[in-house]
């Protein structure tokens, strides 16, 4: 059933989400020393972009008991594809849930699923615009990362996900 339904119109690799024991030292080590940005942060997490994001953000880093790898976030074309995304999962058999505007900071609502592969992913439409950097130069330090706009995921069956993602639209590089 799956085949027959439309996936949702991606428009790009948005964000990744870490879970970390030491909230301190991650501050350290991906604004400190690797430069990015803060655009928010609070007592349990750090929300984070390049100097040429012009999104929210790129990176979430949330303070948890054990280290390990979170959503994986992607912005689509308008809010009828998180429809179409709620719809296209379902019709896999995957896990989906719809979060209101908010839910995950800077973005509007959210549809989260568990995909195929067995990835937390999130699709989003709308997403707040901080104050563009590009020209901030008196800002920048460390590495000076300009934004992250792709995901190097590991599966232990290769063909399995280029078929998989490949239904998405993405093309192989």
């Amino acid at each position: 059933m799956a085949d027959s339904l439309p996936p949702p119109d991606i428009v790009r690799s948005a964000y990744a989400t870490l879970v970390v024991t030491d909230l301190a030292e991650a501050r350290r080590f991906w604004v400190d020393l690797l430069g990015f940005v803060v655009t928010y942060e609070d007592s349990s997490a750090l929300y984070l972009r390049g100097y040429d994001e012009l999104t929210h953000h790129n990176l979430i880093v949330r303070s948890g008991p054990e280290a390990a790898a979170g959503a994986l976030g992607y912005r689509v074309r308008s809010d009828r594809d998180l429809a179409r995304a709620e719809a296209y999962y379902a019709a896999l058999g995957c896990r989906t849930a719809r979060l209101p505007a908010g839910t995950v900071r800077g973005v509007g609502e959210v549809v989260r699923v568990e995909d195929p592969l067995g990835f937390l992913v999130e699709f989003f439409a709308w997403s707040a615009h901080p104050e563009r950097l590009q020209q901030r130069y008196d800002l920048r330090r460390g590495a000076e990362v300009a934004r992250l706009d792709h995901f190097n995921i590991c599966v232990p069956d290769v063909p399995r996900a280029y078929e998989y993602y490949a239904g998405l639209g993405f093309g192989l590089s």
